[in-house]
């Protein structure tokens, strides 16, 4: 943990400096995947999400987007949104139980992606992107599996918003409010802590998370 906030002063230090600074991003930068594969999970995540984590769950996509052009990633857009909008699908009431919410929702998208046809390999990429979206080692993996941590990341915490311009940070927040978030978002994990004590989300918590959610760089 220590050696990841040190990261993030030394790359706000950097860009102070003038020094890789993030580029603001069109809006349509952020525009879904217009697949029936992408369509039909919005729909599907909508159905079982509370607004405020359905909203979330899209600037999770659309940070994960800019800090991967920032960084110069090369992902595949499709991927990358399947795993962004399903990856909370563990924290919806039709997708609860006794298992990590991770792991709930990464076998839930996984299924949810073969029923649809897709390839044993792309829907391995969405679960492992969802199962790894708030451990650290997911920043080590595939393009699509890190910037689905950076972009949930940037959404809860602020971790790597320094990796996104603040007028592009404020028109994702525009056109996906946060209704709440802060408020809202804490309940559900410290729920998921208390049902599985040895999961990440726990983890997490027992290192600040809360104090983190609160102090991220959205006024909620």
């Amino acid at each position: 943990m220590a050696a990841l906030v040190a990261g993030q002063h030394v790359r706000r230090g950097v860009h102070r400096l003038g020094l890789h600074r993030p580029n603001s991003l069109p809006e349509d930068a952020f525009d879904p995947p217009d697949s029936v594969l992408c369509q039909r999970a919005t729909r599907l995540v909508d159905e079982v999400s509370p607004a405020f984590l359905f909203n979330h769950c899209v600037r999770t996509w659309a940070f994960g987007v800019a800090v991967g052009i920032h960084l110069g990633y090369k992902f595949d857009r499709e991927l990358l949104y399947l795993a962004a909008i399903m990856h909370d699908l563990g924290l919806t009431d039709r997708y609860s139980g006794a298992d990590w919410f991770e792991r709930r929702g990464a076998r839930a998208a996984r299924a949810f992606c073969l029923d649809q046809g897709m390839s044993e390999r792309r829907a391995a990429l969405v679960h492992d992107a969802i199962l790894l979206h708030d451990q650290f080692q997911a920043a080590q993996r595939e393009a699509e599996v890190a910037l689905v941590h950076f972009g949930a990341g940037v959404d809860v915490i602020g971790f790597r918003a320094e990796d996104v311009a603040v007028a592009t940070r404020n028109a994702v927040v525009e056109r996906w409010p946060r209704l709440g978030f802060k408020r809202e978002m804490l309940p559900l994990v410290v729920r998921e802590a208390e049902r599985n004590p040895a999961c990440p989300i726990a983890d997490h918590l027992a290192l600040g998370l809360a104090s983190r959610v609160r102090a991220a760089p959205f006024a909620e």
